[in-house]
């Protein structure tokens, strides 16, 4: 792909398709009681989060698991999430002349590192 291919996808997926300007902000909220882990041992929990997405103006229930790793002053939390992007009002387009369409489900993967300072 070109560098020039490359630019108006960036351009298209931020002007057009998540409309940043209107909607600058993605917003995950989970109440502590909508909260739930499961130990695995050795540090290791899985973590059942199931609060409210706000995309694209819109706010929806998304559950997400959320696997956890504590170690000595520090964790790590990763995971991933489907969104539906028909569900939170964002629009399917093409880029690099109609040769990338972006399907209707999209995965949003996270990987968060703390460290005690």
């Amino acid at each position: 792909m070109s560098k020039r291919d490359r630019s108006e996808i960036i351009r298209v997926l931020n002007d057009e398709v998540l409309e940043t300007r209107r909607f600058p902000e993605v917003v995950s909220h989970c109440p502590p009681q909508n909260v739930s882990a499961r130990p695995n041992g050795g540090g290791r929990y899985d973590i059942s989060l199931n609060g409210t997405l706000t995309l694209h103006g819109v706010s929806r229930t998304q559950p997400v698991v959320a696997h956890v790793v504590a170690g000595e002053g520090s964790f790590r939390a990763y995971g991933e999430i489907v969104v539906r992007q028909p569900d939170y009002g964002v629009k399917q387009v093409t880029a690099a002349g109609s040769m990338i369409k972006v399907k209707e489900d999209v995965k949003l993967a996270f990987d968060i590192v703390a460290r005690k300072q």
